[in-house]
């Protein structure tokens, strides 16, 4: 029996960060799971926020970061065109925090990331520490005091028995404490079906073609129709150097097409609209296909437990706000053991922020393509920068800075006027790299 620690359950990208927190803390602690696997995964575009820490707080991981330009959205005929980090609102955030005195690097850009060795090579890394005590077991039961709403100890499948000082669920879409505890929750979102692959790049192809084009340095993303497209859903493709991740989330019932065609009309919807990424990358990985539905708790934590990132809860994946989610929960994790209540409830009211997000990507994934008009598409697109800004204008109260909290509290009224400009018409004429247009060839050059 092991007692009064710190206690990760899962080795997600959560978990292991939290343990490399902790471990800088020098604060002893147990990590339960396996180690990551080298299957494809989701995750590898990055928010403002993720960017942000990603640079600071594993700067020793640069080589599976990858910039991103830019973000490209196509819905109908449709799309969408921003050079996000370029323009004045989020510049001027970004300078925003770094006169906060948090002693960070501001990101240039915002970041794709190589998550299979990425995750594989932060395993290693903390696995390291002498603080860190990995156990590759697995949680069968939670015991719970509900009168304390506190959680009395873990026991594992090997029959050993752990009683925790503070307990991190990291277990993703799993959810063992949240289960366990039985925390209500809410679905926002129809159920899905999420096909997604890597893709490699073409072996022969000669060295000065591989990544010549302004896609390979972007988020693309695309809405297909069932018309057009032959399969309905939101998809996307993400360009990491030597490999691409492409994937789609459609309802589950909108189509009886196998996997490998699900993603052959994936490839030709992208092609037709100026994205041939099969010319380039066209060694297939494995295909991996998983039932998903959006969901959130009611509440985050209890009185020594945090439900850490898609733990708590998780919103639309073309969002890239898992890995912000999952760095943010890392950054206060050493404060919070001192103070659980206090940023145990400011990580919580940071997580309902990204509802907002969900509720615009809701809009992209499930409006009709047919019925779109442009005004529609124009205001919802404002809405996901203006939901990603305010955020951002925010995040120093979530790390408890002092400066940074007052600073940020009496600063939104300026934030609230700097968002103003991202309307239909302010967005284009303060940033020409913002625009929406009408046009089939999305990604021609």
């Amino acid at each position: 029996m092991q007692q009064s620690v710190p206690v990760i359950i899962g080795c997600s990208l959560s978990g292991m960060a939290i343990s490399q927190s902790l471990s800088q803390a020098c604060i002893p602690h147990i990590m339960i799971g396996k180690a990551p696997n080298n299957l494809p995964r989701l995750g590898e575009s990055i928010n403002p926020e993720g960017s942000l820490e990603l640079v600071n707080f594993f700067k020793d991981f640069s080589q599976f970061f990858y910039e991103k330009k830019l973000t490209i959205m196509a819905m109908g005929n449709y799309y969408f065109h921003c050079n996000f980090t370029k323009m004045i609102n989020l510049k001027s955030v970004y300078l925003f925090l770094k006169l906060l005195a948090l002693g960070n690097k501001v990101p240039r850009d915002l970041y794709h990331v190589d998550r299979r060795g990425f995750d594989q090579a932060l395993f290693e890394s903390v696995c390291k520490s002498s603080y860190l005590t990995h156990l590759e077991d697995i949680v069968v039961e939670v015991k719970h005091n509900p009168k304390e709403d506190s959680i009395e100890s873990l026991s594992l499948a090997s029959g050993e028995k752990i009683i925790p000082s503070y307990v991190f669920d990291s277990s993703n879409h799993l959810r063992i404490v949240g289960k366990a505890l039985g925390v209500p929750l809410d679905f926002i979102s129809t159920p899905q079906k999420v096909v997604y692959s890597h893709y490699h790049i073409d072996p022969k192809r000669e060295e000065g073609d591989k990544n010549c084009k302004e896609w390979q340095s972007s988020t693309n993303l695309l809405r297909l129709g069932q018309e057009n497209d032959g399969v309905n859903g939101f998809a996307w493709c993400i360009p990491l150097e030597d490999y691409i991740s492409v994937g789609i989330s459609m309802n589950v019932d909108d189509n009886d097409c196998s996997d490998e065609e699900i993603l052959d009309l994936v490839a030709q919807a992208y092609a037709r609209r100026g994205l041939d990424y099969k010319d380039i990358y066209n060694e297939t990985s494995k295909i991996i296909a998983l039932r998903q539905r959006y969901f959130i708790h009611e509440r985050a934590y209890g009185k020594n437990w945090l439900l850490v990132g898609g733990a708590y809860g998780q919103i639309w994946f073309m969002s890239g706000s898992g890995v912000g989610t999952s760095l943010t929960a890392a950054v206060i994790a050493p404060k919070l053991l001192k103070n659980p209540r206090k940023y145990a409830q400011a990580y919580q009211n940071y997580m309902k922020k990204f509802l907002c997000t969900h509720s615009v990507m809701e809009w992209f994934c499930s409006s009709n393509i047919e019925e779109v008009s442009p005004e529609d598409f124009s205001e919802k697109v404002d809405q996901w920068l203006m939901t990603n800004i305010e955020r951002v204008s925010q995040y120093p109260q979530i790390r408890g800075n002092t400066l940074g909290k007052v600073f940020s509290f009496f600063s939104q009224p300026f934030f609230k006027w700097n968002i103003l400009k991202v309307s239909s018409f302010g967005a284009r004429r303060h940033c020409p790299t913002y625009k929406i247009k009408k046009e089939e060839k999305v990604w021609s050059e």
